[in-house]
């Protein structure tokens, strides 16, 4: 295996698990690269949501679940929070409809996560909870927001 980022440490520890024999080799130090690269999300796939690949979706859930189950000292829920405008494509009834669906895609999301790592259900919020929570956005045609959990690794390089 070339490369020690978090994918490829991720490929040799499930390999070398596996009883397979393996080499892990990496140019500079174990996961040099990962914050620098990385917002440190591991998202659940909602974006897929929006070109129905539901495929890449459950991939996602399914990764994000492996990272709260085997590092829950590193990783942790992440609040995420979407305003919402009008009653289009970015409205309130629009992205409702998406967190339903997320919500039901990832049914199984806290199979074997620590009750205090779980992903709670998405919401919606009202126009004032959004002001309050983001102060200075854009107030025209806000009709509130939405919120939905992604996770957080809170140190990459040690993730690795």
């Amino acid at each position: 295996m070339i490369g020690a980022g978090i994918h490829g440490a991720v490929v040799a520890s499930r390999t070398a698990a596996a009883g397979l024999r393996t080499v892990l080799i990496e140019k500079d130090d174990f996961g040099a690269a990962c914050s620098a690269n990385s917002l440190k999300i591991i998202h659940g796939g909602l974006r897929y949501l929006q070109h129905l690949d539901f495929k890449r979706m459950r991939a996602s859930i399914a990764c994000r679940r492996e990272y709260l189950r085997f590092a829950p000292h590193l990783v942790r829920p992440l609040p995420c929070l979407m305003p919402t405008y009008g009653h289009g494509l970015k409205g309130r009834e629009i992205m409702s409809m998406a967190l339903l669906v997320n919500d039901l895609i990832s049914f199984d999301r806290n199979r074997g996560v620590q009750e205090e790592r779980t992903l709670p259900r998405g919401f919606r919020i009202t126009t004032a909870e959004c002001l309050s929570k983001v102060p200075g956005i854009t107030r025209h045609g806000l009709v509130g927001g939405v919120v939905w959990h992604d996770a957080l690794a809170e140190n990459t390089e040690r993730l690795v």
